[in-house]
């Protein structure tokens, strides 16, 4: 039986706005959520506080990808799993992002009922993986 814990999100965010809604849709009894605006907000935090998973969204039209991949490169030095939720993402970018470690890529508009339950089963799945390592 699993014990209940409690885990440690991090959404960051072009817009404020963006962050605090997919908080929101995320925060939960077993979840402490902390948003961040840019990304070396999130870099002095990843350098504080172990997160179980980090959210990256961006509802700029055309994404910097390589931008984006430093991103995801600098929260791969953590144990955290990684979400991306952009307002466009091709095919070859969606690629590139599963093939650099993301579990999840998703969309704009974004289902927010969805991506709970996909954060749910990101948590779970990431417990699971580390009681199997212990």
């Amino acid at each position: 039986m699993l014990k209940k814990r409690t885990y440690r999100v991090a959404v960051v965010a072009n817009e404020e706005v963006t962050a605090q809604l997919l908080a929101a849709a995320i925060d939960g009894c077993c979840n402490i959520v902390v948003c961040t605006a840019n990304e070396s907000e999130l870099d002095t935090l990843l350098n504080i506080v172990e997160f179980d998973l980090v959210v990256v969204a961006t509802t700029a039209l055309h994404n910097d990808n390589g931008h984006l991949m430093a991103t995801i490169a600098a929260i791969r030095h953590t144990k955290a799993s990684i979400f991306v939720v952009a307002r466009h993402l091709s095919v070859a970018t969606t690629l590139q992002l599963l093939g650099s470690g993301v579990s999840q890529c998703m969309s704009f508009p974004i289902n927010l009922y969805r991506l709970r339950r996909k954060v749910k089963e990101q948590l779970m799945a990431h417990d699971y993986r580390n009681e199997a390592v212990s």
